[in-house]
């Protein structure tokens, strides 16, 4: 039987032969990233696609629940007042005060302002509802879902910096005869308030059940007046309604509109705007909650999931156009998987005859073709096209203006994961000038319908200059990064914003002192290194940054394998062990492999006279 002295000797042979490790920091945690920094999308549509997708159907639902349950608010009653007070906090809250609340017109009509950074050199966009009802009527549908309308997409645009002013409204007294918003509208008017465009919410949650699927949604536009001021704006919200939602809109002349003077928004007519938008419901006829009791936010025949669509499309509309038309093409990029022997339906809005340009690359080898059906119905022939085994380009010349649809065809027999590229000239103004080569203008100006270009002489565009010449644009600095434009370093930690903001840091934090992926090197080191500051080990050769960098490695090359002093021990060897390897092993090091064999037989013959003792 083998003496129990021989489990004390065990793991004493096991410690020997167990190498031996100096200062090894390998197990150290890695930090993610979970700094982000808001940017400029590089397509248009980019923008546009977050707005849509941020709007929420529970945020909306609220806005309405809560101005409902405050009862009929007809206006000079108490409840009329605490309408008010409501929109003011709610405005302040959702925008976390960026939005400059204030009360307008005798009738007290509330509107907040999201400044632009073109300020008044360029139009405004408005959006508004009344939130005034009639007596007995708590006036969930006329109109809170306008008001809620309002204050939803408060809460998303709110998130971003835009270069036009946006207004979000909430007239008073519309139902004694559109009272507060033809205040309002003077008012604009005489401060020369430029208007690209008013959208107005006015009852969208009773939709009319035998009306097609994608005609829920009345986009009521002037037809008075020339495309650019309405229509292109009711066909923009259907576009961008197609795109990215279920398409729950359509569009109508306000011809065909019995009711085109009886909401808000033709007080803005009537005092001389032009750029005008109606959203209502499809079932306005059939409303049996119109001015009654029965007009509260859980009457089951409201639909909040078409309501929400809608609202969606008018916050990514606006998104759209405000985004980054100016001064460039639009571009639109789009993802996506199309299935076998199937085919893609976008949808694109040209405002100017221009040459649009369409291609579609995927993932696998096989054959596409695109498709261009006009605003009428035509299919357009392309000018000229190019096909690789997984890639087509083609270009078609667009003299109209109006919504195209762009049909992709996947002949292959199976599906594919796509991207469809979009590029073309626009004109969103509609003043004869493309908007790649102007910026925006206030239509007050005396040049602005001559056809001429307009008068920028004293505007300074700031997205062309760089004060400190750190290869952030003014504009960018600060309206996007909020750093100093002045100073490449606006933190004072030496480590110049341009890096801070490529690498995820905070260019508005002294952080120099701090070492994120734990791996010994702190950031002003990782900038002088060049290394990642999130990444421990930068160029992945399992020898971490900041033991690298103490001893003369290259951090962002691979040389695990080398041996810089030339001991017969590898670069990753000696970090294993513990040793310095820009220093020749110590002899004591170098004879302790020697060591470990000896001292391991002589264990085993100790082992062996006990137990032959015994």
């Amino acid at each position: 039987m083998i003496d129990k002295k021989f489990y004390l000797i065990v793991p004493l042979i096991l410690l020997l032969l167990t190498p031996i490790s100096i200062n090894d920091r390998t197990s150290r945690r890695v930090f993610e990233k979970d700094l982000v920094f808001e940017h400029s999308p590089s397509y248009t549509n980019e923008r546009a696609k977050e707005v849509y997708e941020a709007v929420s159907q529970r945020s909306y639902l609220g806005f309405v629940r809560n101005l409902s349950e405050i009862g009929p608010r007809p206006f000079g009653s108490d409840n009329n007042v605490k309408a008010k007070n409501y929109i003011i906090e709610k405005l302040n809250e959702v925008s976390a005060g960026r939005i400059e609340v204030s009360v307008r017109g005798p009738s007290e009509s509330v509107i907040g302002k999201l400044s632009g950074t073109y300020g008044a050199d360029g139009p405004s966009i408005v959006i508004g509802g009344h939130y005034d009802s009639v007596e007995g009527a708590p006036g969930a549908n006329d109109d809170a879902s306008g008001v809620a309308t309002a204050l939803e997409l408060a809460r998303v645009l709110s998130a971003y910096s835009w270069p036009l002013d946006i207004y979000f409204c909430a007239w008073n007294a519309e139902e004694i005869g559109l009272v507060g918003s033809n205040e309002v509208a003077k008012i604009f008017r005489s401060e020369e308030i430029s208007i690209l465009v008013y959208i107005n919410i006015d009852m969208i949650l009773f939709p009319d059940n035998a009306a097609p699927q994608d005609e829920k949604v009345i986009l009521g536009y002037d037809s008075s007046v020339s495309y650019h001021y309405s229509k292109m704006w009711a066909n923009l919200v259907r576009v961008m309604n197609h795109n990215y939602g279920n398409l729950v809109t359509t569009q109508m002349p306000s011809s065909e509109i019995s009711f085109w003077r009886r909401s808000d928004h033709f007080s803005f007519i009537g005092n001389g705007y032009r750029g005008i938008l109606n959203v209502f419901e499809s079932g306005i006829a059939k409303d049996t909650a119109y001015h009654r009791p029965t007009d509260t936010w859980d009457n089951p025949a409201y639909d909040y999931t078409l309501a929400t669509e809608a609202v969606a499309s008018m916050g990514s509309a606006i998104a759209f156009v405000v985004g980054g038309t100016h001064q460039q093409r639009i571009q639109e990029k789009h993802l996506g998987n199309i299935g076998m022997n199937s085919q893609k339906n976008m949808l694109v809005e040209i405002t100017a005859p221009t040459n649009l340009t369409v291609s579609s690359s995927w993932d696998e080898f096989g054959s596409s073709s695109i498709e261009l059906i006009g605003p009428t119905g035509q299919r357009i022939t392309p000018e000229m096209t190019v096909t690789t085994s997984n890639e087509i380009e083609s270009v078609f010349s667009t003299p109209l203006k109006g919504t195209y649809k762009v049909i992709v065809h996947n002949s292959m027999n199976s599906n594919v994961f796509y991207t469809i590229a979009m590029e073309y000239d626009s004109d969103i103004e509609g003043n004869g000038i493309l908007d790649e080569t102007e910026t925006w203008t206030n239509a007050f100006r005396p040049d602005d319908d001559t056809g001429q270009t307009d008068d920028t002489t004293d505007y300074t565009d700031l997205t062309t200059i760089d004060s400190d010449n750190d290869s952030i644009s003014d504009y960018d600095e600060i309206y996007i990064y909020h750093t100093d434009h002045e100073s490449s370093d606006s933190d004072d930690d030496s480590i110049p914003d341009s890096w801070e903001i490529q690498m995820g840091l905070d260019p508005n934090v002294y952080d120099a002192n701090a070492d994120y992926d734990f791996d010994g090197l702190i950031n002003a080191y990782e900038y002088l290194a060049g290394t990642d500051p999130f990444n421990r080990d930068t160029d992945q050769d399992s020898m971490y940054d900041g033991w690298e960098w103490q001893y003369g490695l290259n951090p962002l090359v691979n040389d695990a394998d080398e041996d810089l002093d030339g001991d017969g021990w590898s670069n990753i060897y000696e970090l294993q062990h513990g040793s310095n390897p820009t220093v020749p092993d110590s002899a004591m090091v170098q004879i302790l492999p020697s060591l470990q064999i000896y001292g391991v037989i002589g264990l085993v013959f100790v082992l062996a006279m006990v137990i032959r003792k015994d």
